[in-house]
């Protein structure tokens, strides 16, 4: 192995040398093991693990791979093992000698040589050894039999079989192979392989399974006791123990066992703590007793030492005589003893009595009393070993103890009235054995505290050597077995000789009193053994620190935290005299952090961050009541309803951050499944939370330790680990806590969990015991290999409560009780027991109560009631005690419930808990859960009130009372009273007169010490006050100022700044009045700390000069202190630089950054601004004198710097954002004349910056701002400006402003700007001009456009956070505005501008003919008139013509949407404009195409332009009233023109699904449309036509209709009258055709048509349908009318008569008058000739219409009619039907079925479309787009030539007889019948709809108007700005949950309107700060800097 090429070049070694992992003479302790193990992980990576592994192989260094393996951790061990995986080869001749399978070989002899128990291998490993064995031998032969013939194939015969016998296979092999055969067949059986690639599978499966192998192996050592046997055979048998006293043979035991006294018996003594006090005071009469003891203790019973005093009791009680008349009175008891397992009858010595007190005393009933704890007791005490006469040797006694029980509630009430003085005696009193400490103590007057008996169960605890959690109830000795364990330990480490380094104990707690309390118990301890000459050094040394700790009884004034001051800064630093060490958590986690490099505390949150945090005060860490305070009311709304912030916190800390899945996530946080599934509570609340810390730079609980885990993982601990961790309130603490503590101690076995989840009134610890001990035990077990191996921790449950009487403890039980119907709300323990019974807690209530409450503390006299020091008074909250404080004053001492923890009372009053509680209304659920278990986390705030009530019951000893005025306590009242635990007293007016107690004023005193340590400020100055302390009381009352100007917000600038001071006042009077220098200097140095921090001026010094010269003079010549100096540096610097003054300000800074970040800190923008050029740095001083208004000194920089200043982008943007656009924004034309800066210095800016350098963005920019300073465009200039500047896509927020301010620059003169050459021309200017004015809509339709960056800019718009604009105005021609002002100025002046400029532009386009076709050219073929009409009529043509009315459209829309234009004006304007557009896309002229021909791809405004003429459509058929007479002659042409239009898009709302709905349909209805039937029915046509138009109807009504319009001779335009008949002839043939033939064979029509009436005609094939002679007949009738003028001169408007009202208007504007009739004729006609070619039948009727109006009247123009009117035969007329329909635009087709034959040659002029499938006919016509017929009709006269041949195969028409009878017989009146329509007499129709909705939208938009109008009408800006507050709340309410809405638009925007007014004061308190700074002296210099420093 050493030969490895990896390891034998030696560059590897300087790696090894530091690897101790190896190196058994290093590895000296678990420690050392511990340390190497973290050095090898930090060294492994791909350039130092092969060498590592290459080294651990060798065979110098046995089982060191696998101790290497086994010790890592598990992350380390997969690395390793990919790193192993890689290195197996696939080769089967280098396989065995890899690395791979030189490890998986090696593991498999170490593995199964190591001594397994009970010599059994772990399952798998001996088969997985075997084939690791062989399995390189099985590659080789595999190998070798691939490279012979070994697998020859086989012959033919055998190949169906796919096998070879192994007989005739061994005829062609050789013996080396049969030999190879038989190995494979043995090591593989079945498996040998037959083929080739059967063998290399089986060597590629025998490499994969050695891959296997080597991972379960890697397993195996994971495992913990094969890494056992791994550590044990690395290390020979000898495995290092740590130096620490607690490895290596047996455990340290706590060793509380003394002696008795020298010369004493057997018998041991125990003696109360007052008869030793006795003792003291009597030196002779100690003398005595202790003889009279050391007989008693040799057994010598005789008639003087064994006087019965008891008869009747069980357990007998004795006296011995003493001299005088005074006894000792003793009785045998039995008692556990420390150091050995059973217990030991005892002497218990009750006291010295004198004859008057002994026969006053019932020992009876003492002796029953002692007899509650059982017949066995009794027995046991009684029993006698007697080895002579009066003699009696001590007895043992084997057994369980025996559990007590408190007195039976129904035992004599007189007994249970004296048991109190017993159970003092007994329960209360502590025993201590007497020893020689004790007597020698006695003997020299000292009354120290010594080791006291135990009971069995609390000695168990403390003599238990492994881990533990012992749980009790609150006064059941947990803190006692803990302090007694700690002091054991230390005794059983000095009685073993004090070997090796003294045991490091740690015990933790949350209460800083608490740690506090146990280290005192323990040093009173250490003073009991301190006397002895033996005493080690050590512990007399930390007697002595203790005692320097406690001389000044009273905290610094300035701890805020609590501080040590006797601990190093870091826990690297703690020595073995700081312990056993006595802290809190948070002092215990400062002294790791200040190990962290940097802390987490601080890399995580900056102090400038922390320093601007103003509304969390001055710690960064999240508390309780911090999150109340701070937090709660920041989270949505909508998120902390229906949930209480101690639920949340809880949640928060203890399950998503603190409980063990957090420490799973790389976040340190529960995901969102696992809480909401745990808890059914919503997630989004935790992560509000989150934003809202990172915002304010701040850190939880969870934080905090999440922190210390982190850098411990990352960095490792500093410092030596302790032996032993003591954990007291255990529930008080995060779960993931104690992940950290377990981390502090190399013990597995050295840990105490102490506590009791009762008592878990700490917000956010939410783990059981039984949780914690699942946690601490995995998690040991998971670092065995570095710690060792852990026992499983044993769980004791103490039982006996010693503080509180029975009646209190069962009261207390019953609500442990409830607590256990949650589940996992409590640890479920036995119930807690009382040693002694008093009085049932009393319960007042309602009657019970006087109906004041101030009444209930009155005396009779009508004084109020004082209560002693070991009474007080708990309330709920600090709110109810200052409320009660405020009705009653300093009468007793008044506890929050919070506090109240750690302290105990005689007598407790709990005062209106239930009726202050915030969740009053979940008490009820107490009945529930009396009769099953609730869900915990579903009442989790009924949990903790009940843990709360359960802690303030537990803190009377004696007597409780509880006190409520609410009808809230109920239910506990009620539950209470039938368990018989509570009574409710009998009314009395003043209850507390028995109540009340007396003490003297060293109670008081003592009871002052113990609050103001507590940290009960205000409390103890009571106490103080009643004890006549002067001297304290102020010290208290001090120190309680500075905790109410601690709690005072930072916002509260002035009230804070007093409250200090009041404090530094009080302290400053503690310091005249303290008794020594120490004192006064602590009280002294607390003053000038909270002047500092509040920058208030201590003394005058600083207020003596009143310039910075004399101020900096007077610190250079004077000494003065440090923060006096510190002061008047930081006001000499700001006025020196507040003048400007830097180079006198130079020498009071030590360098540049240190004055650039004072100018920064102080907002001195000028004086940044002159630094900065003087540090060239010219980009960033124009920046900053832009921001400090300083125009002119910035753009001299520039002009000075200009090639510096355009490299800076942000300077360049300033320069342009704040001179460029604030002086040459919109409308602004040339330099303004009234401002500071001259027209020369911008014109040198235009001229001297270098374009090239800049984006093509900002030249354009330029480029811009240089037209509009010059205020005028030349022609180039514009062209410029249209065809480069103007290209900005997309509208990015630049672009807008940019382009708006360039288009309104452009358009200044309309007559320039719109090109009206050529149709191009003016559709792109009319394209910019519809960009125009959409921008202008955007700019006047925003809401907000204060908000809007861009319109900001555009505009110049300056906010201050109200209604209005800044008061100081920028410029003279700023104007200052409310917010809704200003949006309805913008608004009017944008329209204004946009409206004069649309008015020009329609003067200029009505004027223009560029798009009218021109007729002379259809006439004719040429024109040779000068004339703009257009001669060129393509599909360009058309579409640009289409085009051009949609710009048209389009724009007035962008100017109505301003919402400024007269209703009547508006519709009046879209009717005209959509009549236009309609007439393009539907002209009257057949040869200027029609709506087929639009293609939208050639329209780039096609998208939105038709969306919007939807829109108007629907606008104009909702808001047709025909019934009106004005209205009614256009009535027709305008229905049917917006139908058409609004059929043009079918997405969304489609008009075929509306039309019915319009209000003409039904209500609106024109008279002329009314008919009645023969029965007297009034009937509306109008819905005939309507279902013609929509398609729902059929054709047989549209022809009905028609026929009515033609007979009635009904108003309507030419060109929607011959479309309507083309559309009913169209549909009539396609119909028709279809019915007669199935298909549309043979139809002939327009390509179009066919087209544009697809849709319709498949919904009207199936329909109804009328004699082909109706639509003929009344088409004949309309024929003849037009062509005489009948019809127009009743239904057309004249041009010369504009104002008939029953007309129809004439919207064909681009065909000259005298060409209507023609043109109109032409196009009826050609229907009729196109019904003759489809149908023989009729082109008789044709030929007689056209020769019946040769006779009538010709019109002026016959052009285009005269070719019908003058055909004499049916020849003519479908020669003038060809040539009619050939034009760039349509042409005829007839369709042909495939499956026809052709008759006959085509004809010329016609396109021939054969069609297979009916469904395909548009796909195929629409292929036929590009081409024409070409050909024409030449047969004109042979009417049986192509067309008789083509129609020899159809029929003749309709009607079926081919003659004309049905045709001249059809009645010449419409009728119409009450089935054809309904009953209109009412106005309603049988089956009208239901209108409510839009009744609904009418209320709605009619009270918008009203209010709009309210608020148009106001001026009070307070009503502005709470009505605009109001719309954007209503805008996004919908995003509100509907459950809060009221909320959101009822407080919300008032609340809003407040917090704009606050940041508008503060904007502007800070500019009057920086105002006031010029001239101002340093005392104001020193208080603006306060007060900005507080406005941050």
């Amino acid at each position: 192995m050493s030969n490895s090429p990896e390891f034998s070049s030696g560059v590897h070694k300087h790696l090894l040398a530091g690897l101790n992992l190896f190196n058994k003479a290093l590895l000296k302790s678990e420690a050392d093991i511990a340390t190497a193990v973290d050095v090898l992980e930090g060294t492994l990576d791909d350039y130092s693990t092969g060498p590592i592994i290459h080294f651990s192989l060798r065979p110098e260094h046995p089982y060191a791979f696998e101790f290497m393996i086994s010790s890592v951790k598990d992350v380390t061990s997969a690395y390793i093992l990919g790193f192993v995986l890689d290195k197996f080869s696939s080769n089967a001749t280098s396989f065995s000698s890899s690395l791979g399978y030189e490890i998986v070989s090696r593991l498999s002899r170490s593995l199964s040589q190591l001594p397994h128990p009970s010599n059994k291998l772990p399952e798998g490993l001996d088969d997985r050894c075997r084939h690791t064995q062989i399995a390189p031998t099985i590659l080789e032969d595999l190998f070798t039999l691939l490279q012979s013939s070994f697998f020859e194939e086989a012959e033919p015969s055998n190949r169906k079989t796919g096998q070879q016998s192994k007989t005739s296979r061994r005829k062609n092999t050789t013996r080396a192979h049969a030999e190879i055969e038989d190995r494979l067949s043995q090591a593989l059986g079945s498996r040998v392989p037959e083929t080739r690639e059967s063998a290399k599978d089986i060597m590629q499966s025998t490499i994969d399974e050695q891959k296997d192998t080597l991972k379960f192996f890697f397993t195996l050592l994971q495992r913990f006791e094969i890494a056992e046997l791994v550590r044990n055979a690395f290390f020979q048998g000898n495995i290092p123990q740590d130096s620490s006293p607690i490895t290596g043979g047996d455990p340290l035991q706590a060793d509380l066992y003394f002696p008795s006294v020298a010369g004493f018996g057997e018998w041991r003594i125990l003696c109360s703590h007052a008869f030793l006090s006795d003792m003291t005071r009597d030196n002779a009469l100690s003398k005595a007793v202790l003889g009279r003891l050391r007989e008693l203790s040799l057994g010598c019973f005789s008639e003087t030492n064994r006087k019965r005093l008891t008869r009747k009791s069980p357990i007998d009680i004795f006296r011995a005589r003493l001299p005088g008349g005074e006894r000792l009175v003793y009785l045998i008891d039995v008692v556990p003893e420390f150091g050995i397992d059973y217990g030991i009858q005892v002497l218990r010595v009750l006291g010295i009595y004198t004859m008057d007190k002994l026969k006053r005393t019932d020992w009876d009933k003492i002796g029953r009393y002692r007899a509650r704890k059982g017949r066995e007791y009794i027995e046991k005490c009684k029993a006698r070993k007697s080895p002579g006469a009066f003699f009696y040797d001590p007895m043992t006694c084997g057994g369980t103890p025996t559990q007590v029980a408190t007195i039976a509630t129904d035992s004599n009430p007189q007994e249970v009235e004296d048991v109190d003085e017993i159970h003092r005696l007994f329960d209360l009193e502590q025993y201590s054995i007497l020893s020689q400490n004790v007597m020698r103590d006695v003997l020299e007057g000292h009354a120290y505290s010594h080791v006291f008996q135990v009971s069995w169960e609390e000695k168990e605890v403390v003599e238990f050597t492994k881990s533990s959690f012992v749980l009790g109830r609150s006064g059941t000795g947990k803190t006692t077995v803990i302090v007694f364990k700690i002091f054991g330990i230390e005794r059983a480490w000095q009685n073993r000789g004090s070997v090796g380094p003294r045991p490091r104990q740690l015990f933790i707690t949350k209460s800083r009193l608490l740690a506090d309390k146990v280290e005192q118990d323990y040093v009173n301890l250490l003073f009991s053994i301190s006397e002895d000459p033996e005493t080690p050094q050590y512990i007399r040394d930390r007697i002595q620190l203790w005692k320097s700790r406690r001389k000044n009884d009273v905290l610094d004034p300035d701890d805020a935290q609590h501080t040590r001051d006797d601990l190093p800064e870091k826990f690297s630093e703690l020595q073995d005299g700081h312990f056993p060490l006595f802290i809190t958590v948070d002092t215990l986690w400062s002294l790791l952090e200040a190990d962290m490099k940097p802390p987490p505390s601080k890399s995580r949150y900056s102090r400038p961050q922390r320093r601007n945090d103003k509304w969390l005060g001055d710690t960064d860490l999240v508390t309780f009541d911090v999150f109340r305070r701070e937090y709660w009311r920041h989270l949505p709304q909508n998120l902390t309803k229906g949930i209480v912030p101690s639920v949340a916190f809880s949640d928060i800390i203890g399950i998503i951050k603190g409980s063990e899945k957090s420490l799973e996530s790389s976040n340190h946080a529960v995901n969102r499944g696992t809480y909401e599934s745990l808890t059914n509570r919503n997630y989004a609340l935790f992560e509000a939370y989150q934003r809202l810390k990172r915002e304010r730079c701040q850190r939880d609980l969870a934080d905090r330790t999440h922190d210390l885990l982190d850098g411990m993982k990352e960095n490792g601990l500093k410092g030596a680990l302790v032996d032993f961790v003591y954990v007291d309130e255990v529930q008080d603490l995060l779960l993931i806590d104690a992940r950290l503590i377990i981390s502090l101690c190399r013990n597995p076995d050295g840990f105490l969990w102490a506590g009791d989840t009762a008592q878990t009134i700490s917000i956010g610890s939410t783990f059981s015991f039984k949780e914690l001990g699942a946690f601490v035990y995995r998690y040991q077990r998971s670092i065995r290999a570095v710690r060792g191996t852990p026992s499983q921790p044993k769980g004791f449950q103490l039982l006996v409560n010693y503080r509180s009487h029975g009646g209190i403890v069962k009261c207390a039980n019953a609500i442990i009780q409830l607590l256990q119907r949650f589940p996992g709300a409590i640890d479920v323990l036995q119930p807690e027991a009382g040693v002694a019974g008093k009085e049932i807690p009393v319960f007042f209530h309602s009657e019970c109560l006087p109906s004041r409450e101030r009444d209930f503390f009155l005396l009779s006299t009508g004084r109020l009631c004082k209560l002693g020091s070991k009474q007080c008074i708990i309330v709920r909250d600090e709110a109810a005690r200052q409320k009660l404080k405020s009705d009653i004053g300093p009468v007793a001492i008044i506890l929050t419930l919070s506090n109240s923890k750690g302290l105990e009372y005689d007598d407790v009053i709990l005062y209106n808990f239930f009726g202050e509680s915030a969740n009053a209304n979940l008490w009820r659920h107490l009945t529930d859960a009396q009769l099953h278990p609730l869900e915990d986390l579903k009442h989790t705030p009924l949990i903790y009130e009940l843990k709360s009530l359960y802690v303030a019951i537990t803190r009377a000893r004696h007597r409780l009372w509880i006190v409520d005025h609410s009808d809230v306590c109920l239910p506990i009242k009620w539950h209470l009273l039938d368990l018989g635990l509570v009574v409710e007293p009998p009314t009395t007016r003043c209850p507390l007169e028995n109540f009340a107690d007396r003490s003297t004023a060293e109670e008081w005193s003592e009871a002052g010490k113990r609050l103001l340590n507590h940290g009960e400020f205000e409390e103890a100055a009571m106490a103080f006050e009643n004890a006549g302390d002067v001297y304290l009381k102020a010290v208290a009352v001090a120190c309680h100022r500075r905790e109410v100007a601690r709690d005072i917000p930072e916002s509260a600038t002035k009230r804070r700044r007093e409250a200090f001071l009041a404090a530094a006042g009080a302290f400053e009077h503690c310091a005249t009045m303290a008794d020594n220098e120490e004192e006064e200097r602590s009280r002294y140095i607390g003053s000038r700390a909270m002047l500092c921090r509040n920058q208030a001026p201590p003394g005058g010094c600083e207020n003596s000069k009143e310039s910075g010269d004399d101020a900096v003079s007077l610190i250079k010549t004077f000494k003065v202190d440090q923060e006096t100096t510190e002061r008047i540096k930081q006001v000499a610097r700001l006025s020196y630089l507040e003048a400007k003054n830097l180079d006198d300000a130079e020498e009071l800074f030590d360098d540049d950054e240190e004055k650039m970040e004072f100018v920064i800190e102080h907002e001195l923008g000028v004086a940044r601004a002159i630094i900065l050029g003087k540090q060239e740095k010219y980009g960033e001083a124009v920046r900053q004198y832009l921001e400090e208004g300083q125009e002119l000194n910035a753009l001299q920089v520039a002009l000075d710097h200009i090639d510096d200043v355009t490299q800076d982008p942000e300077a360049f943007d300033s320069i342009v954002t704040k001179i460029l656009w604030r002086y040459l924004s919109f409308g602004c034309r040339g330099w303004p004349e009234n401002i500071r800066i001259p027209a020369y210095m911008i014109r040198e800016l235009l001229d001297t910056i270098p374009l090239r350098e800049l984006r093509v963005r900002e030249q354009k920019m330029l480029y811009l701002f240089g037209l509009i300073f010059h205020g005028q465009l030349s022609t180039t200039s514009r062209k410029t400006l249209a065809n480069h500047i103007l290209r900005c896509y997309p509208l990015d927020p630049f672009d807008k402003k940019f382009k708006l301010l360039a288009l309104d620059l452009y358009f200044d003169d309309m007559s320039s700007a719109l090109d009206v050459s050529s149709q191009s021309g003016i559709v792109s200017s009319l394209h910019l001009f519809y960009e125009y004015s959409l921008l202008m809509r955007n700019a006047a339709l925003d809401r907000a456009p204060w908000d809007s960056p861009w319109l900001c800019t555009l505009f110049q718009i300056e906010k201050d956070g109200e209604d209005s604009m800044p008061e100081e105005l920028p410029e003279q021609s700023a104007v200052s505005l409310s917010r809704a002002r200003l949006s309805e100025q913008v608004k009017r002046l944008l329209w204004e501008r946009l409206d004069t400029r649309i008015s020009e532009k329609d003067r200029m386009s009505s004027r223009l003919s560029l798009f009218d076709p021109c007729i002379q050219l259809a006439l004719h073929g040429s024109c040779r008139l000068d004339h703009t009409a257009s001669h060129h009529l393509d599909e360009g043509w058309f579409n640009r013509r289409v085009r051009f009315h949609l710009q048209q459209v389009m724009i007035l829309d962008n100017l109505h949407a301003f919402g400024r234009t007269e209703f009547p004006e508006r519709v009046k304007k879209q009717r005209l404009l959509l009549g236009a557009l309609e007439n393009a896309l539907n002209p009257l002229t057949y040869f200027s195409g029609s709506i087929a021909s639009l293609k939208e791809d050639l329209i780039p405004e096609a998208t939105d332009g038709f969306v919007t003429v939807k829109q108007w459509a629907f606008d104009v058929l909702y808001k047709l009233d025909p019934s009106r007479a004005e209205l009614q002659g256009a009535f027709l042409t305008n229905l049917y023109k917006a139908f058409m239009l609004a059929r043009l898009r079918k997405e969304g709302r489609t008009i075929d699904n509306c039309l019915f709905r319009i209000p003409s349909a039904r209500r609106q209805r024109h008279p002329r449309l009314v008919v009645r039937d023969p029965s007297g029915h009034r009937i509306y046509t109008l819905p005939d036509f309507l279902a013609f138009m929509d398609g729902s109807g059929d054709l047989a009504q549209g022809i009905k209709f028609f026929r009515y319009m033609v007979q009635e001779r009904l108003p309507v335009d030419l060109a929607v009258l011959c479309t309507v008949v083309e559309r009913l002839f169209g549909l009539t043939i396609m119909t028709a055709k279809h019915r007669e033939l199935g298909s549309l064979h043979g139809v002939l029509l327009p390509r179009t048509w066919i087209l544009t009436l697809w849709e319709d005609f498949f919904k009207f094939k199936d329909r109804r349908l009328a004699p082909l002679g109706n639509l003929a007949h009344a088409t004949e009738n309309l024929l003849k009318d037009i062509y005489t003028g009948e019809y127009q001169r009743h239904a057309i408007i004249d041009p010369w008569n504009r104002y008939s009202k029953n007309k129809a208007p004439n919207f064909s504007k681009d065909i000259p008058p005298k060409y209507l009739q023609d043109l109109c004729v032409a196009r009826i006609f050609r229907c009729f000739c196109l019904l003759g070619e489809n149908f023989r039948a009729h082109r008789k009727n044709v030929v007689q219409v056209a020769f019946s109006l040769r006779k009538v009247y010709s019109p002026e123009s016959r052009a285009f009619h005269v070719r019908y009117i003058n055909s004499r035969h049916w020849s003519a007329l479908a020669d003038a039907l060809y040539q009619s329909t050939t034009s760039p635009f349509d042409h005829l087709v007839r369709l042909h079925l495939e499956s026809s034959p052709i008759s006959g040659p085509q004809t010329p002029g016609v396109d021939l479309i054969t069609f297979k499938d009916t469904n395909a006919i548009p796909n195929l016509l629409q292929s036929h787009l590009g081409g024409h017929p070409s050909a024409t009709i030449t047969t004109r006269e042979n009417t049986g030539g192509p067309h008789v041949a083509i129609y020899g195969q159809v029929t003749d028409g309709i009607d079926g007889t081919g003659d004309l009878s049905g045709y001249q017989h059809v009645e010449e009146a419409v009728e119409y019948s009450a089935d054809d329509a309904i009953d209109i007499g009412d106005g309603e129709g049988p089956d009208s709809l239901d209108r409510s909705r839009e009744a609904s939208i009418i209320q709605k938009a009619v009270r918008r108007y009203l209010l709009e109008s309210v608020e148009a009408s106001s001026d009070d800006e307070l009503k502005i700005g709470r009505d605009r507050l109001f719309k954007a709340c209503k805008a996004s309410a919908n995003a509100v949950h509907p459950r809060y809405r009221k909320i959101y638009l009822g407080p919300v925007p008032h609340l809003l309107l407040c917090l704009e007014r606050i940041i508008s004061s503060a904007r502007k308190s800070k500019d009057k700060i920086k105002a006031r700074r010029a001239g101002a002296t340093l005392q104001e210099l020193s208080d603006l800097a306060f007060q900005q420093t507080e406005m941050k």
